[in-house]
């Protein structure tokens, strides 16, 4: 029940309500169509999407939302990384760190590591398995989903599902050394009890260790190491209970026995061949590639500490990916997003997947509808649209003509709230000087014009001197018919100066009490841009 009640509370983690907002942006992705709408209002409410509009209507439909003005950003529905390992230093790979790991530590690195993840705008993960015994990942899992801890929403594996000395035994210790662990599986029937252990204590996903790998002194990874028999039973019972199988499968022969046996996702595929690639394509088997973090382990092996054998593995090993992962793009394989490495390296899995033959949208697609088709939460997530979990990411440029765009992630919003807005820290251009400009717009009576303009500039906006990250004003006056329209521009180094000027809501107008009777007519609502001074 514990289980149920943490699941069911995944997708309302935001409800202690966030107020009612209208996110302003320059263009939102639509990716399914790989189309971009200009300058729409996103209204948010509850921690979902109750419109996606052009701003000026979805203003107009919601007066009261407090307006996060996003400038000249560009706005794509959060990210999911489906292949992510949760606990620990993820720097740290050596059997002597995981040794020296106890549950709790790796959990209190864990919290840390949800923010890295945020910070890179995914607001979804799946846990790929983990070695903790106590589960630490489901901890993690609960934590985010009761709001104790800050991260992004968690479905995780329990253990790796592996054979004595197979790939996941993490016991490299000499013989006559003890060291129990508690996934080892070498029949069907020893599979099924490790695979209901995870069930009971609340596995999303079943992680299987089909062949060997690179990270151990021992396993070869074009060995299958699970037999048909164990593959086939830890399926059974997964699906018998309603969760979903993932298959480390590097090799050719454990990749296709892992597809015969119905699983739903191949991680990694490295030696994908023709005959599995058509199998996958039958079969609709979903593929996980984790492209970079082999890319990673061959260029930068031996800095990371990889011993020797290992190392050598992952320099054998490469030269199969290109060919592999060309074939399953060929063959219209429905490929997802997963890093299988520390968060910090997450925007080069796009540029991975991109150098390896998919377009920038089709990059973006793997992290966002593909991942949450695979997890079975399309219709909550992965795209921005009306019922959908307010999940938004925002960055310069255009993420579709040029994945480079997602290095740098300025926005971030889970469920509703804004867990992330480093938009008055965008490094500028070279040779400008950036700022936020805060727009605001009045109208007095032609009669009253001069008297207003004499309380602007001798009371009112000396008044704002004293704000430490105060940069000036710009008063702009026109006539209007028999009105006078005033245009006020105030410049603010940092979002915090605008905070203590306006408060927390930041977009509300502020209004002097001396020039309240002089307008006619004014705005609620002040806008913000990103803006910079070119000498």
């Amino acid at each position: 029940m514990r289980s149920a009640i943490v699941l069911l509370s995944l997708w309302a983690a935001a409800a202690a309500a966030e107020p009612r907002a209208l996110v302003r942006a320059a263009r939102v992705l639509d990716v399914q169509k790989g189309t971009w709408s200009a300058d729409q209002g996103i209204v948010v409410a509850g921690g979902r999407i109750e419109s996606v509009l052009p701003f000026a209507q979805a203003r107009s439909g919601a007066p009261d939302a407090a307006i996060i003005d996003l400038g000249d950003l560009s706005v794509l529905p959060g990210f999911a990384d489906c292949h992510a390992h949760l606990l620990g230093n993820l720097k740290d790979i050596s059997a002597i760190g995981s040794l020296r790991m106890s549950s709790a530590q790796g959990a209190i690195w864990g919290v840390s590591n949800l923010k890295e993840w945020l910070d890179r705008g995914f607001t979804t993960v799946r846990d790929a398995g983990e070695i903790d015994g106590a589960y630490g990942q489901f901890a993690l899992r609960e934590g985010v989903a009761r709001g104790f801890i800050q991260g992004p929403r968690i479905y995780a594996a329990g253990s790796y599902v592996t054979v004595t000395g197979g790939h996941g035994d993490a016991n490299q210790l000499a013989a006559d050394q003890r060291l129990d662990r508690f996934n080892l599986a070498d029949t069907p029937d020893a599979v099924a009890t490790v695979v209901r252990r995870d069930l009971k204590y609340g596995a999303d996903w079943i992680k299987l260790m089909g062949t060997g790998g690179i990270v151990d002194p021992f396993s070869d990874y074009t060995r299958e190491e699970l037999s048909d028999e164990q593959i086939a039973r830890a399926v059974e019972v997964a699906h018998r209970a309603g969760r979903r199988v993932m298959v480390h499968a590097e090799g050719t022969g454990g990749i296709k026995a892992a597809v015969r046996a119905g699983v739903d996702s191949i991680e990694h595929g490295t030696m994908l061949d023709e005959e599995g690639a058509a199998l996958m394509e039958k079969g609709g088997t979903w593929l996980v590639p984790t492209l970079y973090t082999f890319q990673y382990g061959a260029e930068q092996g031996e800095k990371l500490g990889l011993e020797p054998v290992m190392l050598a593995k992952v320099r054998r090993i490469i030269s199969a990916q290109g060919p592999a992962f060309k074939r399953a793009i060929a063959h219209h394989l429905r490929i997802v997003f997963g890093l299988d490495n520390s968060p910090d390296l997450l925007p080069r899995e796009f540029a991975a997947l991109v150098r390896g033959g998919m377009t920038p949208l089709q990059a973006i697609q793997a992290a966002t509808i593909n991942a949450q088709e695979m997890l079975g939460h399309a219709d909550e997530a992965g795209s921005i649209a009306k019922g959908k979990v307010a999940d938004l990411v925002a960055v310069r440029g255009d993420p579709t003509r040029d994945v480079s765009a997602l290095e740098n992630v300025v926005f971030v919003m889970k469920e509703g709230a804004v867990v992330k807005d480093a938009r008055a820290s965008v490094p500028a251009p070279k040779g400008e000087h950036p700022m936020i400009m805060r727009v605001w717009h009045g109208w007095t009576k032609t009669k009253d014009a001069e008297e207003y303009n004499r309380l602007l500039r001798d009371e009112i906006l000396p008044g704002i001197h004293r704000i430490k990250g105060y940069g000036g004003s710009w008063v702009l006056r026109r006539a209007a018919g028999d009105e006078v329209e005033f245009v006020t521009i105030t410049t603010w180094d940092s979002w915090a100066a605008i905070e203590e000027f306006a408060g927390k809501g930041r977009t509300k107008s502020v209004i002097h009490p001396k020039a309240a009777h002089l307008l006619t007519r004014h705005d609620e609502q002040s806008v913000h841009f990103d803006a910079a001074w070119v000498p």
